[in-house]
């Protein structure tokens, strides 16, 4: 809503085209208004700063100061009152311009009448009045998510400490479990019957597994914690490094590992390394049965954007679980079989989100799996939704 009457002021040196105005604005009954006449800039320039204008008419050309120029200095007096500018130049140029630099809109002096130039005055107040609505509106909001922000990162802090603080005190506990085990079988295993060490053994295995769930559990914490900084990044050295790391824990195995000599990507190089770590574990642990274990690590670059995988030759599993496989826990082998924390693929998706990617698998039974992911977000016509299979050639490698 307009104010009851609008105070304007016109700053314009012709006194003959403010009689004309001032004349044009009293034939239009609507036009309730104060209007003020400066001659010249300076004592316009004084008074905008003595007293609150709801608009300013304006012709641009005011003795020595010309043009956008004239424009730029009543801006700059009072940046927040609404502009409009009267002027007897015929330049479209010049009325582009200047409504790019702030103007609310631009009229000839001779071409517009009365209700024209009131209802210019009008608009602009009312653009102005709903542009600083929105900046307003603008400014709450970037508070609210800088508060909002500061919020997540508090929690994701609070977070990540309550899970160290657990996994610390329960490993206590478990260590001291893990000893009396140990103890037991010491100084009392040659009197113990088969069956007394084999449970005894298989409570070392239990314990064995929650330190390692704890472990899990806080590298995933971590990780959903991160803030990821981007950076080019060679991932070939990555992948040798942790694949040697993985040839002496097994160093009887045959291992062949392809992987090009440079593998570029634009990725945080600390947290990717933990989800390849995963993969490649993965890979390493469903491949143990096969007489030579194949894994291929590359870059489909026909994609956009290109999507990297991890490919083995190991018992796969059925694609009918798929999408249970990035789930926490969830478990598509037999742990007997296939020691695990059911956290590892959980791991790699948060890691590949924090990137703004995503991360798919493709395998059959007995014929090796594949495991892609983006490290950025896809074109619109291309995205499947975050765990759907990709179309990126997953061949398996034969055993």
């Amino acid at each position: 809503m307009l104010p009851t009457s609008l105070h304007i002021l016109l700053v314009e040196d012709n006194p003959g085209d403010e009689g004309l105005l001032r004349a044009a604005l009293d034939e239009v009954p609507d036009a309730c208004c104060e209007l003020i006449w400066e001659p010249a800039l300076e004592p316009a320039l004084h008074r905008m700063g003595e007293e609150r204008f709801d608009a300013v008419l304006l012709d641009l050309d005011l003795g020595a100061t010309r043009g956008l120029q004239t424009l730029s200095r009543v801006q700059s007096r009072s940046p927040g009152v609404p502009l409009v500018v009267l002027t007897g130049r015929d330049d479209v140029a010049t009325g582009v311009r200047a409504v790019q630099a702030g103007a609310q809109d631009y009229l000839i002096k001779g071409r517009a009448d009365g209700h024209q130039i009131w209802r210019a005055v009008c608009y602009a107040v009312e653009r102005h009045r709903a542009e600083q609505t929105i900046r307003t509106l603008n400014e709450t909001l970037e508070h609210r998510v800088d508060l909002r922000t500061r919020e997540l990162m508090l929690a994701n802090e609070e977070m990540l400490a309550f899970v160290r603080s657990c996994a610390h005190d329960l490993r206590g506990p478990l260590r001291s479990v893990e000893g009396l085990v140990t103890l037991l079988v010491d100084e009392h295993g040659a009197s113990m019957n088969p069956d007394g060490l084999d449970l005894l053994e298989r409570t070392r295995r239990a314990v064995l597994r929650q330190d390692a769930i704890l472990t899990a559990l806080t590298r995933f914490a971590r990780t959903a914690s991160s803030q990821v900084e981007v950076q080019p990044v060679d991932l070939a050295p990555v992948v040798r490094q942790i694949v040697e790391d993985l040839r002496r824990q097994s160093p009887r195995r045959a291992v062949h590992l392809k992987v090009p000599e440079h593998l570029p990507a634009a990725a945080d190089a600390s947290i990717l390394q933990v989800a390849l770590e995963n993969l490649l574990s993965n890979a390493w642990k469903f491949t143990a049965e096969r007489a030579t274990t194949e894994i291929e690590v590359g870059v489909d670059t026909s994609r956009t954007p290109p999507a990297y995988f991890v490919r083995d030759n190991g018992v796969g599993f059925d694609p009918a679980y798929t999408d249970k496989l990035f789930k926490p826990f969830q478990r598509l082998h037999d742990e007997r079989s296939y020691a695990g924390t059911g956290l590892g693929l959980t791991t790699v998706q948060r890691v590949v989100r924090l990137h703004g990617g995503r991360v798919w698998a493709d395998a059959m039974p007995e014929a090796g799996a594949v495991f892609s992911f983006t490290l950025a977000p896809e074109p619109e016509a291309n995205a499947h939704g975050v765990d759907a299979l990709g179309e990126v050639d997953a061949t398996p490698i034969d055993a």
